[in-house]
C-alpha cells in the first residue's frame, strides 16, 4: 500500500497497487470525472482562442487587401475634373478632392465615390439641377402634360421593341404540317404546340415500341431524314406520296408519307436505317405488322393500291 495525494481535491488516499488508470491519480471516480471535465473545457477554450486568432488574421488580411485596392484606385482612377489632395490615412475614411472647375474642396469616402462612379461639388450639383429643370420644362412644354410625355415614351419603347423583333424575324416551314410560319426564335421548328406534340408522340411511339419489344433504336432515324434519303415514292405500292394531303387530320392524310419498318418491331426488326422505308399512310396502316414477301402482304398490297 502507498499513500498518495489526489490531483483534483488534494486529499490523501491509500493506493493499493493493484488498480490502474485514474485510480493511481485520483481518490475517487467523482474526482476523476471532474478532472476530465476541466481538461475538456481547457482544450475547448484553447481551440476557441486559436479560432479567434485565425479569424482576426483573416480580417486583417482582408482589410490590408482593401487598403491596397483603395490606394491603387486613388493613384489611377480619380474622377474627371477633380484632383486628389493626398490626405488619406487608411480604411474607408473621408478624403479631399478639389474641383478643378470651381476650386471647391469636397470630402467623400473612397468606397462611396467608387460605387457611384463620380462626385460633384455644390456648384456643379446646382448647375446640373438647373439644367435638368430646364430640360424637363422643355419636354413638358413640348408634350403639354406629363401623361402625354409618358405616352410618347411608351410609343418610342414599343417602336424600338418592334424594330428589334423585325430584325430577328424568321420564316420557317413546319416539319410536321408543311406550313410556313413566322417566329422570332431561330431554333423553333414547328408552327404550333399541336405539331410539337405530334412530333414528340411520333418519336416517343417508336422509342416506346422499340423498348417494349427489346429492339435496337436509333434516334437519328426520322421521317424527314428518310424522305431526304429515299424521296417521296411509296415502297409498298410504288406511287408518289403527297405531303399536302391532310384529309384525315391537320397533320396527315391517306397519301401522306410515313415511316414504315420493313421487318416490324413486333417481329424482331430494328428502328435503324437499314430497316425503314417510305410508305403512304394508308399503305402503312394496311400492311400492319406483316413482313414483305408473305402472301398476306401481297393481298393487302393489292387492296391498298386499289
Amino acid at each position: 500500500m502507498e499513500q498518495r495525494i489526489c490531483k483534483q481535491c488534494g486529499r490523501v488516499f491509500v493506493y493499493h497497487g493493484h488498480k490502474s488508470g485514474d485510480h493511481t491519480k485520483f481518490c475517487s471516480d467523482e474526482c476523476s470525472v471532474k478532472a476530465k471535465r476541466e481538461a475538456n473545457l481547457r482544450s475547448y477554450y484553447k481551440s476557441q482562442d486559436c479560432r479567434e486568432r485565425s479569424q482576426l488574421k483573416q480580417r486583417e488580411k482582408r482589410a490590408h487587401e482593401a487598403d491596397e485596392n483603395r490606394r491603387q484606385w486613388l493613384d489611377n482612377n480619380v474622377p474627371d475634373g477633380f484632383e486628389y489632395l493626398g490626405d488619406w490615412v487608411g480604411g474607408n475614411t473621408e478624403v479631399s478632392f478639389k474641383c478643378l472647375r470651381h476650386g471647391v474642396v469636397v470630402r467623400r469616402t473612397i468606397d462611396a465615390v467608387r460605387q457611384h462612379g463620380g462626385i460633384r461639388c455644390e456648384i456643379c450639383r446646382r448647375e446640373y439641377q438647373e439644367e435638368y429643370q430646364k430640360e424637363y420644362q422643355k419636354r413638358r412644354n413640348t408634350y403639354g402634360s406629363r401623361e402625354e410625355y409618358l405616352a410618347e415614351l411608351a410609343r418610342q419603347r414599343e417602336k424600338r421593341e418592334q424594330e428589334r423583333r423585325e430584325s430577328i424575324k424568321c420564316v420557317f416551314v413546319c416539319d410536321v404540317c408543311g406550313k410556313k410560319f413566322v417566329t422570332y426564335n431561330p431554333r423553333q421548328k414547328r408552327c404550333s404546340l399541336k405539331c410539337s406534340k405530334a412530333k414528340r408522340a411520333e418519336r416517343q411511339g417508336h422509342r416506346h415500341r422499340a423498348r417494349k419489344y427489346g429492339c435496337e433504336y436509333d434516334p437519328s432515324v426520322t421521317t424527314k431524314r428518310l424522305i431526304e434519303r429515299d424521296g417521296l415514292r411509296c415502297a409498298i405500292c410504288g406511287e408518289m406520296c403527297d405531303q399536302n394531303d391532310h384529309r384525315w387530320s391537320e397533320w396527315f392524310g391517306p397519301l401522306y408519307p410515313t415511316l414504315d419498318h420493313i421487318i416490324p418491331l413486333s417481329k424482331g426488326g430494328s428502328h435503324a436505317w437499314d430497316n425503314v422505308q417510305v410508305a403512304h399512310a394508308i399503305c402503312n396502316a394496311t400492311k400492319r405488322d406483316l413482313v414483305e414477301g408473305e402472301p398476306e402482304v401481297q393481298t393487302e398490297k393489292s387492296r391498298a393500291c386499289g
